[in-house]
């Protein structure tokens, strides 16, 4: 019983740890296209 616990709480904290990376990627994400946007519009203008 005593693996099971531990090897539950090594996938939580796995899971934590991929959210984190996730919520990394998106906003990286979202910054990178705010950027391109950016410069888009002002080398269209």
């Amino acid at each position: 019983m005593k693996l099971i616990n531990i090897h539950r709480k090594h996938i939580n904290v796995e899971l934590e740890l991929n959210l984190r990376d996730w919520k990394d990627a998106i906003l990286w994400g979202w910054l990178a296209v705010i950027v391109i946007v950016t410069i888009y519009w002002v080398v269209k203008l």
